[in-house]
């Protein structure tokens, strides 16, 4: 069944909601989820952790930053075109706007530079050169990958933009539905990848047995599986939901984008998470315990960014 065959009578209100609905849902997600990254932002930003961040590192918290926005004015623009819609006909609802075919673009860029940044932070917990530079290249062949991914779905979503009717998958010999499931499986893989190897590093490095180690280590495993688990669920849900609808029945191939959509702000989440560890660490009164005799963060085998400070856990 080709999307031609579908589209040559007006939807009905049921079929509406079903094509727009898993979008609408992915792009409030995406919004709400926004709204809670400026609060943690702010937070962040007005704290004296931020201070002692190298340059390096807070330019890309702030491009991160900058870049979520900017697909979180896309979510709002996708609510704005779907909810002010007048014309009843499958062409108009399919092609949506420019904007939205750029979208799984922007969601790439910013899982792939918060990984990238996240990668680093577990490369510097690496002693062996040897080991830390295989750490950094088979990651970021893996990261390449995903891009490579991310770009033949982006590419699709410009061909259908321009006349859904026609649309055809060619030129390429994987298709929309392998591409897209393939992307967010690699994202799966490397998020895992990243946090896992980092907590049994980091587990070498603090040792066995000594509570103040422990106590430390707890916390930073549960807020590292927290945020890893949260991006790697939903890649995965997408994943699952395109293998499951993978098309061309236009009133199920899109339920991924509800899982798809918010990504961008889920990630710029984790990556704060993640660099809040060791303020939290402090805070913590089970650390704290432990932590009060050590004179300062030196006593602990933390990484450091390049002309930062600890604050890179």
């Amino acid at each position: 069944m080709s999307v031609a065959s579908q589209t040559d009578y007006a939807p009905t209100n049921a079929q509406m909601r079903a094509v727009l609905g898993p979008i609408l849902f992915g792009d409030m997600a995406q919004l709400a989820l926004w709204g809670v990254l400026v609060t943690l932002a702010g937070h962040f930003i007005a704290s004296p952790q931020w201070s002692r961040f190298s340059p390096t590192l807070r330019g890309i918290v702030i491009a991160v930053l900058i870049l979520t926005t900017m697909s979180s004015c896309i979510s709002l623009n996708d609510l704005f075109y779907y909810g002010t819609l007048v014309e009843n006909d499958w062409t108009t609802v399919l092609k949506g706007t420019v904007p939205e075919a750029i979208e799984p673009l922007m969601v790439g860029i910013i899982a792939a530079v918060v990984q990238v940044l996240l990668m680093l932070r577990a490369s510097n917990v690496i002693e062996r050169a040897a080991f830390k530079w295989a750490y950094i290249a088979f990651v970021g062949v893996t990261i390449s990958m995903e891009l490579v991914m991310c770009s033949i779905t982006t590419y699709y979503c410009l061909i259908f933009y321009q006349n859904p009717d026609t649309y055809t998958e060619r030129n390429i010999s994987i298709g929309w539905s392998q591409a897209i499931t393939a992307w967010m499986l690699l994202e799966a893989f490397i998020d895992i990848w990243i946090s896992g190897s980092y907590i049994l590093i980091l587990r070498t490095r603090l040792g066995w047995g000594s509570n103040r180690s422990e106590s430390y280590l707890r916390l930073i495993v549960k807020l590292t599986l927290q945020s890893a688990l949260l991006t790697s669920v939903f890649a995965v849900v997408t994943a699952i939901l395109e293998i499951r609808y993978p098309g061309p029945d236009l009133e199920t191939e899109d339920i991924y984008a509800a899982f798809l959509c918010p990504q961008p702000a889920i990630y710029a989440i984790s990556l704060f998470t993640t660099l809040a560890i060791p303020e939290k660490s402090r805070r913590s009164d089970e650390v704290n315990v432990y932590l009060r005799p050590v004179k300062n963060s030196e006593d602990l085998p933390l990484p450091k960014f390049e002309g930062g400070s600890d604050t890179a856990v």
